[in-house]
């Protein structure tokens, strides 16, 4: 189950109210400049999965017209700033192996063109269960950014390609990886020159969260530029009630400020965090909870959508109802 709700600041406040947008899964947001929302998910089916999209006409309105792209899983959706250029990425397993896909909209979300293989099988794993936001779109839609883990003798890495035909092809593979333990669930997010890619990093038994920065575009990512975002311990939980864990999140907005989404379980349940920073990424405000579900329930999946302000909206999925529902405020 999709719901739907904005805050009104950074911290919120957010109003109970949510919108049902329909059943499914792995929810993922994207607001353009003009406000229109627009969503990606994954509908469970006894075979394969199948991702769905859709938008709102206008800021604020309601998300309806669900089109259906194709079978895959975990999709993402990012924009151009006028919302015109429309990008969705989902994995889905050909021969055995999770290949990641891309499809592109010119016209706002009203149509698609057809797939665009964007890694390459025999290097690496493709869009996972536990994946972050892996796609960011530049402001005029020609640059198209995916982080993805891949799989490194024993060991999972993260990897990222760039696209800078609007999404038509992409470059060569990049390894954004930190040592000495596997690093997954990427997150990728963009503004001007600047790229970001929020990364958790297994610690041999103590996850953390690390940023990765590019300045110029993606092209090369200095090691120098690297900083870790948590002050402790950021567990995502070993047992849930969800396929689908997307630990953390990243989004930037108009001002440069970053927020960042993700699922902590140190009170015993998995909860849904936010945090910020107006530094580019140097130091974090304090955490807020997000999610409101209640004692004994596991919130997990968090996405977000921001805007030009330090507006942003959340969604995560729980079974607080017995079953698996998105929930979005």
């Amino acid at each position: 189950v999709v719901g739907y709700a904005t805050a009104t600041g950074p911290d919120g406040p957010f109003p109970p109210a949510h919108q049902y947008l329909g059943a499914g899964v792995a929810p993922r947001l994207w607001r353009d400049g003009a406000g229109r929302i627009h969503a990606t998910w994954a509908r469970q089916r006894t075979a394969d999965d199948v991702v769905s999209y859709a938008r709102s006409a206008s800021a604020g309105g309601p998300i309806t017209g669900a089109l259906v792209l194709g079978i895959g899983r975990n999709p993402h959706v990012a924009t151009s700033a006028d919302g015109q250029w429309v990008y969705v990425v989902y994995y889905r397993v050909v021969g055995g192996v999770e290949v990641v896909f891309c499809r592109r909209s010119g016209n706002g979300g009203s149509s698609f063109d057809g797939e665009v293989q964007v890694t390459d099988p025999a290097f690496s794993r493709g869009i996972t269960p536990e994946f972050g936001r892996g796609l960011a779109v530049s402001p005029d839609g020609h640059q198209v950014h995916v982080a993805f883990r891949g799989m490194s003798g024993n060991s999972w890495q993260v990897r990222y390609r760039r696209s800078s035909d609007f999404g038509a092809s992409f470059g060569p593979e990049q390894n954004l990886h930190i040592p000495l333990h596997a690093t997954y669930a990427p997150s990728v997010a963009t503004v001007e020159n600047r790229v970001h890619v929020l990364l958790k990093r297994d610690n041999y038994g103590s996850d953390q969260i690390w940023m990765r920065t590019s300045t110029d575009s993606g092209a090369t990512w200095p090691d120098a530029q690297k900083a870790r975002v948590d002050d402790g311990e950021t567990r995502y939980p070993s047992e849930t009630i969800l396929d689908y864990v997307n630990p953390a999140e990243v989004v930037i907005h108009g001002d440069g400020s970053i927020t960042v989404a993700f699922v902590d379980n140190t009170s015993g349940d998995a909860d849904v965090i936010i945090d910020r920073s107006v530094d580019g990424g140097t130091t974090f405000r304090n955490d807020v909870r997000v999610d409101d579900a209640p004692l004994g329930v596991d919130s997990v999946n968090p996405s977000l959508a921001g805007d030009v302000g330090t507006n942003v909206v959340v969604a995560w999925e729980d079974d607080r109802s017995g079953q698996p529902d998105v929930y979005f405020r």
